[in-house]
């Protein structure tokens, strides 16, 4: 877990060649399953992008940052 000053308790999460997501105002005795489900849900998305549907609410609500892969190009997509 990760301290994060006004939206403590923190955790972050990444896969291989994923992006990294970094969540606060978590609560550590209720929100490790929505972590765990997560985890998964970003272990199985094949384009390594956490997906809104199906993301536990705490997560939704709770996102801070999403970082991009070490070896991210970004398309014109990316940048409008």
């Amino acid at each position: 877990m990760l301290g994060n000053c006004s939206r403590s308790l923190s955790a972050a999460m990444r896969a291989p060649d994923s992006w990294t997501y970094v969540f606060g105002g978590l609560d550590a005795a209720n929100d490790a399953p929505a972590l765990i489900a997560g985890a998964q849900l970003l272990v199985d998305a094949a384009d390594g992008i956490l997906p809104w549907g199906g993301r536990p609410d705490v997560l939704k609500r709770g996102l801070i940052a999403r970082i991009p892969p070490l070896h991210f190009t970004p398309t014109s997509e990316d940048l409008e």
